[in-house]
């Protein structure tokens, strides 16, 4: 079985936005939750398939525990698009609560986490299997209930998975000591049904980091990347201000995986509290955001570059610092992690807060273009902010990008790509029933001018 994610390799390759000028984004709610049995209160990233159709996870809604959900575009001449609920949760040995993105094989299984349910009650990893012929249910498999010991506990976080079919992610807590793991789970061996846990590490705490609640990136050699959100080797924030780490696998004939602190955040200025996962790019440089801290106290986005031969430091630097002073209009507060287009620009969203007047302020999705030949600052557009009333608020979690139209509808017999770019994600409030959105942002390029040229 060969898992299909855009986790698997350390280069990520959801990145197929083109880069350019842009005209004015447009902003389109492609769904609103009502929060009954629809869903409700979606905190997780979006995947699709080869015809654009949406799939996640929300919250609650459905029976009461959560859903996931499928978006299926409109048909041709049709506008609105189409919600189906795959799952619900009932909450209890099924799982609960679902607030990560899903993964899917290439037979259309959807893979997930939940933090709560479970035969303990502190969450599961699922498998929802599509309908045998001439059914339209899916059949929702618990491939491992968390015990909420040295197993782990509140996986909150997505998955990735190797070419074996073996799955990878993090806990929130639980371990040998208790500050969360990162864990496997191995498909059964034939003949067998089980699948097999195991922890390659458990969280100390202090210097060492604790509270992981991203999903992993993995590069070729199997080493995997992440962060945890608190610990680390400084004390600026009360629980320490989290880390960027590294895992390697065991060397042949070992067990045992080594741990290494590619960077403990310090607060302040260098930013504090990565609460979402890695990106790379082809020279094996990470990118990833902070929620709190910065020059400007509204969050960071960052870079850390590989060490030089012969060294072993990698270096930290921020890209972008969020203003969270009043008047400011940049976003604030980024959650979620990044995508970013073949010209190098990284996109993602700002989760906001609460202006003193008691309105919405610095909910956005944003785009930072690398700086020019000779120039080093890094330049931040927003490309919408979000009012918090029907367009959706509070974006908590990342994008997903896709070309054209967003792929072939059902009716569509070939497709044709236009020259438009749109990015697609969702919000965990606002929208019509005050549930949270499935949103669209449509990038246009700009037309060419009579003195562009090619080449």
């Amino acid at each position: 079985m060969r898992i299909v994610t855009r986790g698997l390799a350390l280069t990520i390759a959801a990145l197929i936005l083109a880069s350019g000028a842009l005209a004015a984004p447009v902003e389109t709610v492609l769904y609103s939750f009502t929060g009954r049995s629809d869903g409700g209160f979606p905190r997780a990233s979006l995947i699709a398939d080869n015809r654009g159709a949406l799939y996640g996870t929300t919250v609650n809604g459905g029976t009461g525990a959560g859903t996931v959900f499928k978006l299926t575009p409109p048909g041709r001449g049709k506008t609105a698009w189409t919600e189906t609920v795959l799952y619900s949760f009932k909450g209890g040995s099924d799982g609960a609560t679902p607030q990560a993105s899903l993964i899917v094989d290439n037979g259309g299984a959807l893979y997930g986490t939940t933090p709560s349910g479970g035969s303990s009650g502190v969450g599961t990893v699922f498998k929802l299997t599509p309908p045998a012929k001439g059914q339209t249910a899916r059949k929702e498999t618990v491939l491992y209930s968390f015990k909420g010991g040295s197993d782990g506990s509140e996986p909150v976080a997505g998955l990735i998975a190797d070419k074996g079919g073996a799955l990878y992610g993090t806990t929130l807590f639980g371990g040998s000591s208790g500050g969360g793991t990162v864990f496997k789970l191995t498909p059964p061996a034939k003949g067998q049904t089980a699948w097999t846990e195991t922890v390659p590490y458990s969280f100390k705490g202090g210097s060492d980091g604790a509270t992981p609640q991203a999903s992993l990136i993995v590069d070729k050699a199997g080493n995997l990347y992440g962060t945890t959100e608190s610990g680390g080797g400084n004390n600026s924030c009360a629980n320490g201000c989290g880390t960027v780490f590294k895992l390697t696998p065991p060397a042949k004939g070992q067990t045992v995986w080594t741990k290494t602190v590619l960077h403990s955040f310090a607060g302040g200025r260098d930013g504090g509290l990565p609460l979402d996962g890695l990106i790379a790019d082809n020279k094996g440089a990470i990118y990833g955001t902070t929620f709190c801290c910065g020059s400007s106290g509204g969050g960071t986005v960052f870079k850390l570059t590989p060490p030089p031969k012969g060294q072993t430091a990698w270096t930290k630097t921020v890209l972008y610092s969020f203003c969270s002073q009043p008047g400011c209009n940049d976003g604030d507060a980024p959650i979620a992690g990044l995508i970013a287009d073949n010209g190098g620009a990284l996109y993602g969203t700002t989760f906001g807060g609460v202006s003193s007047r008691g309105s919405s302020v610095g909910l956005t999705v944003f785009k930072l273009t690398p700086p020019a030949k000779g120039q080093t600052a890094w330049t931040e557009t927003v490309l919408y902010s979000f009012t918090g009333g029907s367009d959706g608020g509070n974006p908590y979690a990342g994008l997903i990008a896709l070309a054209g139209d967003g792929g072939k509808r059902e009716d569509d017999n070939k497709r044709e790509d236009d020259n438009r770019s749109a990015l697609y994600g969702t919000t965990q409030s606002g929208g019509s029933g005050s549930n949270g959105t499935v949103f669209k942002v449509t990038l246009c390029p700009e037309p060419r001018r009579r003195d562009d040229h090619d080449g």
